[in-house]
């Protein structure tokens, strides 16, 4: 099975980091829209807002980091 050296878990820990935080910050745009679009009439304004939700929930942040948790993880212990 391959290690990874010390320079490489250095890497790692900040690659984590980085993907962990655009994940959180992009949970946390979704909670302010949520209750952004919450005091609006304006038709055209609930839907700008619903089209933000949507492209950072399925397209951006939150669905495409979960799923590259997988396809990391096989990058750099591919199976023997």
């Amino acid at each position: 099975m391959y290690r990874l050296g010390k320079d490489g878990l250095k890497i790692l820990k900040l690659l984590h980091i980085i993907c962990a935080s655009c994940w959180f910050g992009g949970a946390l745009s979704l909670f302010f829209l949520y209750f952004l679009k919450q005091g609006q009439s304006d038709q055209s304004i609930v839907h700008g807002i619903n089209l933000s939700i949507h492209h950072i929930d399925l397209m951006v942040i939150i669905i495409p980091g979960g799923n590259r948790q997988f396809s990391d993880r096989s990058a750099l212990f591919p199976l023997q």
